[in-house]
């Protein structure tokens, strides 16, 4: 339990840039947020549950990433650090 929520599953979310020469770099953030959709499991996906997306803050504390949207299939959020990342609730 972390922050009074429980942790569900960890999501490893990556990021690469392809260049048009075909040269690809992997990258652990980006000068802006972009949004990331997760699709959740048939299991987690429970009327009136509600999650969030856990990952590790450049100070080591735990950052919060809210769901975004309201549709119960999938946890929307917007990041600009990628990484390993905790399914939450």
């Amino acid at each position: 339990m972390q922050n009074g929520k429980n942790v569900r599953t960890a999501i490893h979310v990556d990021m690469y840039a392809i260049s048009q020469e075909g040269k690809v770099e992997k990258l652990s953030h980006t000068s802006a947020k972009i949004r990331i959709v997760i699709g959740l499991p048939s299991q987690y996906r429970i009327k009136g549950k509600v999650y969030t997306i856990g990952m590790m803050g450049e100070n080591g504390g735990l950052q919060l990433l809210e769901d975004l949207d309201s549709d119960p299939t999938t946890v929307t959020i917007e990041a600009d650090k990628f990484g390993v990342m905790a399914l939450m609730e």
